[in-house]
């Protein structure tokens, strides 16, 4: 299981921990909540609430879930290109 650690600046103080968490890990603040609840983050080695301040320099430890394994296979289906250029691609594809 791996641990992430981060530590807060300036930009992230003074906000709650699941808005700080969010912005250094680069997941949406619910996510951060559930590690929250599900107590896998730790804030100066201390657990914490998702509603608690943090201050720059605080140290966050997080402990994210591993990721579940995934039993979808791609499906090769015929797809037509009906017009492509530098930014766009225009498929038909069946229904």
């Amino acid at each position: 299981m791996s641990v992430l650690h981060f530590i807060i600046g300036e930009s992230e103080a003074d906000q709650r921990i699941d808005s700080a968490l969010a912005a250094v890990a680069g997941i949406t603040r619910s996510q951060a909540r559930r590690w929250i609840d599900a107590d896998r983050v730790r804030v100066n080695d201390r657990c914490c609430r998702a509603s608690q301040l943090v201050r720059s320099g605080d140290a966050l430890e997080v402990t994210p879930p591993e990721l579940a394994k995934s039993e979808l296979e791609p499906e090769a289906i015929g797809l037509e290109i009906l017009y492509e250029d530098e930014y766009l691609i225009v498929i038909d594809k069946p229904a």
